[in-house]
């Protein structure tokens, strides 16, 4: 059942759930005892637009390839730039 237009979210929706889950066992097991922290790298080319009509497409861009792996950190949820293009192919988080 592969679906190109879903698996590449699907991916990295598990890779941030992971990230996630490995750091809140850190949190609570080792990092009283290593005094140790976590965090997160997020690396990429920035995007920018070859003439005024294209500002808008470079922002997008910057929203799908940074704020896409940053959003759910910071903010608990992708992008809203992102749920509204994506709506269904894009996996939700669960409170827990």
């Amino acid at each position: 059942n592969d679906n190109p237009s879903i698996d590449v979210y699907l991916a990295a929706h598990h890779l941030i759930l992971a990230h996630a889950r490995a750091a809140k066992i850190y949190h609570k097991k080792y990092a009283p005892i290593q005094n140790g922290i976590i965090g997160i790298s997020n690396c990429g080319d920035f995007r920018y637009p070859k003439t005024p009509s294209d500002v808008q497409a470079a922002e997008r861009a910057m929203v799908f390839q940074y704020a896409w792996m940053t959003d759910p950190f910071f903010f608990g949820d992708y992008p809203a730039e992102m749920k509204d293009i994506l709506q269904d192919r894009l996996p939700k988080f669960t409170p827990e």
